[in-house]
């Protein structure tokens, strides 16, 4: 199985590199997002934040990690989906499924190269804002951003499994990336505090993934902790993985095996 993994990242590794023109500008827009909050967070510079004070008072390392996970979900909602409808686009869908390899291999090995690439930009990310001295990144935090970040893409790729099931049914127009896009961007705390919203809408905060991934994010890279002091949001990533991804995977073999019998795998 790994081989196959390992053969389908080089296949979009070659691929990638051969437009070379579009990486340079995946990387500059990903510059242009940095500068854009750079610029706004002045805005705030001096001011006496109380909502961000939890997190060291600062706005531009507060959004800047919450933009860095924030490509996480939207490469876990749209990769999983997009390469599954241009499959059935291109006529291929049904041609992988019955070649030798397993379902959950094929979703796994279409979508890491899209994990790394971002993966690759969430690090320059995090370089250059410790290069400017928005937050300290030490060599004794890697192996902890490490698991952030590894639970973070398996929790949301739990839910971009979904998305492609909904798509193996009924093709386009996805409610489940619509809600999961609104809710985390609009409750996730990724571009202000979820202590600013009304109390029962903290409440539903909570329930949303991206909240406890950018708690354990924050808490390593802007107020140091140690895994103890993250524990609580690991804990809930854990189970949103644990539970999540098996749940994902048999909806999804479920939507392939509903194809097969109706003979709508190659609709689109």
């Amino acid at each position: 199985m790994m081989q196959v993994i390992w053969a389908m990242l080089l296949r979009d590794l070659r691929h990638e590199a051969s437009y070379k023109l579009a990486f340079l500008m995946q990387l500059l827009g990903s510059f242009h997002v940095f500068v854009l909050f750079l610029f706004l967070s002045r805005m705030f510079t001096g001011l006496p934040v109380q909502s961000l004070q939890k997190y060291g008072g600062s706005y531009f390392p507060f959004v800047l990690t919450g933009i860095a996970v924030q490509h996480y979900l939207f490469i876990a909602l749209n990769t999983f989906s997009g390469q599954l409808r241009e499959a059935q686009m291109m006529g291929t869908f049904e041609a992988v499924l019955v070649c030798p390899v397993p379902v959950p291999v094929y979703l796994a090995g279409s979508v890491l190269f899209s994990f790394v690439l971002n993966t690759f930009h969430i690090v320059i990310f995090l370089l250059a804002g410790a290069l400017m001295g928005v937050f300290r990144l030490s060599v004794g935090q890697l192996p902890q951003l490490a698991l952030v970040l590894g639970l973070s893409a398996a929790t949301f790729s739990s839910i971009g499994i979904l998305t492609a099931s909904y798509c193996v049914v009924f093709k386009k127009g996805n409610p489940v990336a619509w809600l999961l896009t609104i809710s985390s961007s609009l409750l996730g705390g990724v571009y202000f505090p979820c202590t600013v919203l009304p109390q029962w809408l903290q409440s539903v905060s909570a329930w949303v993934p991206m909240t406890h991934c950018l708690e354990a994010l924050r808490g390593t890279l802007l107020l140091g902790r140690s895994l103890h002091g993250i524990e609580g949001s690991l804990y809930i990533l854990g189970i949103w993985s644990l539970v999540g991804l098996p749940l994902s995977g048999l909806t999804f073999l479920w939507a392939v095996r509903r194809g097969r019998r109706t003979g709508s795998l190659g609709h689109y």
